[in-house]
């Protein structure tokens, strides 16, 4: 069974990937002539060093690996009065000096599609990614995000292994104003992970299926409520039941300024465990997000109900932390933090998702040019599973050489 929920769900990737790439085909044909086309590519190498790439909680096997990178993307992009637009394929490869069974050749696809019109907005996200479990199943700090919907939540925790995932997410969202003060937002998310499928694997492919809906009232000009809703089914390879849930929450969103937002939402969350008990949880988030043209903050909690590679449901509380900032014209840092704590959903059960992870981070950028910069990027990652004896960390280091033309 495992391997044929395998196959199908490799198969159900690759039409997913298609489908996106069809969207994009034909959201280009019609873009209007005046459209304001851009491409912006860039190209980066770099070199790494990781005292422990496996996070192994054993100082006796602990591989401490040095080697290269090389990144490249280009972002392809839109803007009508309209409508917005934007495609970014991403090749990144990593090489490691005498250990070629950690090389990695890592594909992403980004696309984006808007289209606001006087009472609606439409809105199509999609994601691809084929990498190295190694990295995939690590929650690493994106100094790049700016939304905590953004920050994934369906890693394992397990990069023992060799082998890659294919993770395909779609979410496509519409929103209406049905008064001066009301909107409707509905939305559908759709997530498809696959493993390679090796001897020695511990992970297992998954689908999550959700619907939500949600109704928002501005009780004034800077303040915000809503009511959300939602319901999930989760597909597990080799498992005899398939996890569904529901959840309620309540929102509440202020602007504190032109440039900083606060959220705070609280709820729960039912799910159907494995003995086909209902079990319910608090699930909710804290955040404030503030964004200036020479600094950006991300601050949040968030509470919620995962499912992943380990093929349980898992309850996860987790903190996430962006600071970046502009110095000079030449000079920026950045400070992130990336911390979670997950528990068993089932409590009856043995669930090797449990842990606790943190990963701390510190990035330096030097630009030489407008165009070339020299960034130094800093982790130090700790993780302690409950079901193995000791815990573990690690500390990585990459210098980079970037250059991104300037039109």
């Amino acid at each position: 069974m495992s391997s044929q929920f395998s196959e199908s769900s490799r198969s159900a990737g690759r039409t997913l990937t298609t489908a996106v790439m069809v969207f994009a085909i034909l959201t280009l044909s019609a873009v209007p002539a005046a459209a304001q086309w851009r491409m912006t590519p860039s190209i980066s190498a770099g070199l790494n060093y990781d005292d422990n790439i496996r996070l192994n909680t054993n100082s006796l096997l602990e591989e401490s690996v040095s080697g290269w990178a090389l990144e490249g993307d280009a972002r392809i992009s839109y803007d009508t009065q309209l409508a917005k637009f934007s495609l970014t394929p991403r090749l990144r490869l990593n090489r490691y000096d005498g250990k070629s069974e950690l090389d990695s050749d890592d594909v992403f696809l980004d696309f984006d599609y808007i289209y606001t019109g006087q009472l609606s907005r439409f809105q199509f996200r999609g994601r691809y990614g084929d990498e190295s479990v190694r990295t995939a199943e690590r929650s690493n700090i994106d100094f790049q995000t700016d939304d905590p919907a953004d920050i994934p939540a369906d890693d394992s925790g397990r990069v023992f292994g060799t082998e890659n995932r294919q993770r395909v997410l779609l979410a496509p969202s519409w929103s209406y104003q049905t008064g001066e003060k009301s909107t409707i937002r509905l939305g559908v998310r759709y997530l498809d992970v696959a493993y390679d499928e090796t001897l020695l694997s511990t992970l297992r492919d998954f689908t999550e299926s959700r619907g939500q809906a949600s109704f928002e009232y501005e009780s004034s000009e800077r303040n915000t409520i809503g009511l959300s809703g939602y319901y999930r089914q989760n597909e597990f390879a080799g498992t005899a039941g398939d996890p569904t849930g529901y959840g309620l929450t309540l929102d509440f969103n202020r602007s504190l300024s032109e440039k900083t937002r606060f959220k705070l939402g609280a709820g729960f969350d039912s799910t159907e465990d494995s003995s086909g008990t209902d079990q319910s949880n608090p699930i909710g988030e804290i955040s404030i997000i503030h964004k200036l043209q020479t600094s950006r903050v991300l601050a949040s909690y968030q509470r919620s109900v995962q499912g992943s590679g380990s093929a349980e449901m898992s309850v996860r509380d987790s903190i996430s932390l962006n600071l970046t900032r502009d110095l000079s014209e030449r000079f920026s840092v950045g400070a992130g933090l990336r911390a979670y704590q997950t528990r068993a959903l089932d409590s009856g059960a043995t669930n090797f998702d449990e842990r606790d992870y943190v990963q701390i981070g510190g990035l330096f950028i030097w630009k030489l040019t407008r165009a070339f910069s020299v960034d130094f990027d800093y982790r130090h990652t700790y993780s302690d599973r409950s079901t193995l004896a000791s815990d573990a960390s690690s500390n990585q280091a990459t210098l980079w050489f970037r250059y991104r033309p300037i039109r």
